[in-house]
């Protein structure tokens, strides 16, 4: 006759490796979601610095058409934006940029 295991086994009790197995289990699913997580962020960030650069490129390239000077240098008279400085209303500034503008309207 064999002499019986003790029932040990049968407790259900898990041992050390199988808790490391689920622990790094579950900490490769928590890298794998987190990760996809802060890449819009990371998106986000390029278009804004992409929309920073372009406002910049707008107002050097209608600077360079009005003798050096800005829109907020500019009489409105003559197509910018000096006269409205005084109302706080900054949109006006970027307004001349997206319109055409031709000095010898």
């Amino acid at each position: 006759m064999k002499p019986s295991l003790p029932n040990t086994a049968k407790t259900g009790a898990m041992t050390l490796i199988e808790v490391l197995v689920v622990i790094s289990i579950i900490v490769v699913v928590l890298v794998l979601v987190v990760i996809p997580v802060n890449r819009p962020a990371k998106s986000r960030r390029v278009i804004c610095m992409s929309n920073l650069s372009q406002v910049g490129l707008g107002f050097r390239m209608w600077s360079e058409d009005n003798d050096d000077k800005f829109p907020w240098q500019v009489p409105v008279m003559n197509g910018g934006t000096e006269e409205l400085i005084p109302n706080g209303q900054a949109f006006n500034h970027f307004l001349v940029l997206s319109t055409p503008y031709s000095p010898n309207v």
